[in-house]
């Protein structure tokens, strides 16, 4: 890191860390409107919430990044109702 940059989640790796997030709003939303319980959809989006502040993190946070989400997936199988 240097003149202030921040490292973040490495960069070839923003595009698909926004679209794993861009993926767990979906999940939600579609808990939400297949009706399925709203404290599994509340649940879901407070293991997300903590994503996007690894982008502005000062430190590189890929690792932590795929760790969340492979999480939040585990959790969205674990709360789906199929």
């Amino acid at each position: 890191m240097g003149g202030g940059d921040l490292d973040m989640v490495k960069p070839e790796k923003i595009k698909s860390a926004l679209y794993a997030l861009h993926l767990i709003l979906v999940r939600a939303r579609f808990m939400a409107l297949t009706k399925e319980p709203l404290e599994d959809v509340a649940m879901l989006l407070d293991y997300a919430e903590i994503l996007p502040q690894m982008f502005v993190s000062e430190e590189d946070m890929t690792e932590t990044y795929r760790q969340s989400l492979q999480a939040d997936f585990r959790l969205a199988v674990t709360l789906s109702r199929y």
